[in-house]
């Protein structure tokens, strides 16, 4: 999510449904391993795939991580996810199919993707002629980011697939890990430009490719597998409910610069020591969620902005521009110069 911190907290698990296993033992068995160590994390619902049951993140991504082992396959997450299709999406990836177009199916997998999956964000945005479907998972939950990031974009992808045909690609493919070892095969998947170390994951789409309508799609059965999604699934903890308004308050001020913490609480009708106490019970701090946000608002400012560098820093909150630099260099191993005239679309 856009508010996610740098800490983890190891007490709690990231739910997911159970239906992110469908196909793990095929893709194990075909690199000729036998699948049953990986297995063995789920052994309780392997039998019974057709039930919505709820797993941990973690407890998936350590699996997926065992296989890659087992099977010595370097990028065995992308190859899992490249070979997932509707059914690893459960509800959700059918509430796609019945969508109207694939931009109502779009807004549809975001919108309810929260019930698919605990602690994670996903967003539609329009970007001038493309629009930009991004994907985050709150860092404080979650330990194997590569796996699950390759995965999920490597299905996403899929399903924009079943739409468009097999052959489509995508603009950009943006990683927020680093980048790994051998990418040959991100390549041969994605077939468009990748980018790592990125402010989120994100899949780069034309507009014009939205308006295509998905074949076959039901409005009457899109609204039962909704109802369904909505109560079998998982709703929003307090938690996330609260750092959601939060970086929302944020998000809104940081256009006219950083807000103080005080500020925020004040939105909040919430005295200060208060605000700074509900925020220490989540094992977070303000200034996190102010520099989360201000590390996402300054990839969107170079990449959609004509606004000069200065410009942006003093936007972001930067008293100068060598501030924001060296916060940048952090934050992505390069200069915003730099940046920009790489990835500008």
């Amino acid at each position: 999510m856009s508010s996610m911190m740098q800490h983890t907290n190891k007490a709690m698990n990231i739910g997911v449904l159970s239906s992110v296993i469908v196909d793990l033992e095929d893709s194990i068995r075909l690199l000729g391993v036998d699948p049953k160590p990986v297995l063995s994390h789920f052994s309780m619902i392997r039998s019974d795939l057709k039930t919505i049951h709820k797993i941990s993140l973690n407890d998936f991504c350590q699996a997926i991580n065992i296989a890659e082992h087992l099977t010595g396959h370097e990028n065995f997450a992308l190859y899992y996810g490249a070979r997932c299709k509707l059914n690893s999406l459960g509800l959700l990836g059918y509430l796609f199919q019945n969508s109207a177009t694939l931009f109502d199916g779009l807004k549809a997998f975001v919108e309810y993707f929260p019930y698919h999956q605990e602690f994670s964000e996903m967003q539609l945005i329009s970007v001038g002629d493309y629009y930009r479907l991004d994907y985050q998972v709150d860092r404080n939950y979650l330990y194997d980011r590569r796996a699950d990031a390759e995965i999920s974009l490597a299905m996403f992808c899929n399903l924009i697939r079943q739409v468009l045909g097999e052959k489509w690609k995508p603009i950009r493919v943006g990683f927020e890990h680093m980048q790994p070892t051998q990418i040959s095969e991100h390549q041969q998947f994605f077939g468009s430009e990748l980018i790592f170390n990125y402010a989120q994951n994100s899949i780069y789409i034309r507009a014009e490719e939205l308006k295509k309508p998905i074949i076959g799609a039901d409005p009457f059965l899109f609204e039962i597998i909704k109802k369904t999604l909505v109560q079998d699934g998982f709703s929003l903890s307090e938690h996330e409910r609260f750092l959601k308004q939060v970086d929302l308050i944020i998000e809104q001020k940081i256009a006219f610069g950083i807000p103080h913490i005080e500020e925020v609480a004040a939105e909040l009708v919430m005295p200060v020591w208060t605000f700074k106490r509900k925020l220490a019970q989540m094992n977070t701090k303000f200034s996190e969620i102010v520099e989360a946000r201000q590390k996402k608002a300054a990839l969107h400012y170079l990449e959609y902005s004509q606004d000069n560098i200065s410009e942006i820093a003093y936007q972001l909150g930067y008293t100068d521009i060598s501030s924001f630099s060296k916060a940048f260099h952090r934050w992505y191993g390069q200069s915003p110069k730099l940046w920009r005239a790489q990835h500008q679309l």
